[in-house]
């Protein structure tokens, strides 16, 4: 405040912050894809494609961001990289919940490991998730993200796709 005019000061900063933000944006980015709404780009697999928002791809995996797909609107996947495989990764991309058949678990630490997602390697590469799969007690384990020097934990159990906003 200028204590000479009795006026606030115009260059004080003010911060407000809402709590649970990055959830209410993981949220409508999730929606956005369940709508397919938005999309602007395509992956394209031996066996379906799927439709999904490039800066979000770019910001989960290092795969996206290697290729450089700037001046592109599809990718095709390498044959590995099935749809089966690619769905839960994509939900898991946009909801934080990976859901799926305990059978292609070791495929899909392969998928995350071309894909060069860190942190969903770790997540399913544990290998009591298939034990404890019908238990309802979860895991979290710490994963630092090396570009953002930020430290996360994940979490294994049964757990609910985030609802879609309303």
């Amino acid at each position: 405040m200028d204590t000479m005019k009795g006026k606030p000061d115009s260059f004080t900063m003010k911060k407000i912050k809402v709590e649970n933000w990055s959830s209410f944006l993981l949220q409508k980015l999730y929606h956005c894809y369940t709508k397919q709404k938005y999309c602007d780009f395509t992956l394209k697999m031996v066996d379906g494609n799927l439709k999904v928002h490039s800066v979000v791809m770019n910001a989960c995996s290092n795969y996206f961001i290697l290729i450089n797909l700037e001046n592109s609107s599809t990718l095709t996947l390498p044959p590995q990289l099935r749809k089966e495989l690619m769905e839960p990764i994509v939900n898991f991309i946009y909801s934080g919940v990976l859901s799926f058949k305990t059978n292609i678990q070791k495929d899909l630490v392969e998928a995350s490991k071309i894909l060069k997602i860190d942190i969903l390697t770790k997540l399913i590469d544990t290998e009591d998730i298939i034990n404890d799969s019908k238990s309802s007690t979860s895991k979290t384990i710490p994963f630092e993200d090396a570009h953002i020097k930020q430290r996360h934990f994940l979490s294994s159990g049964d757990s609910p796709a985030p609802p879609p906003p309303p």
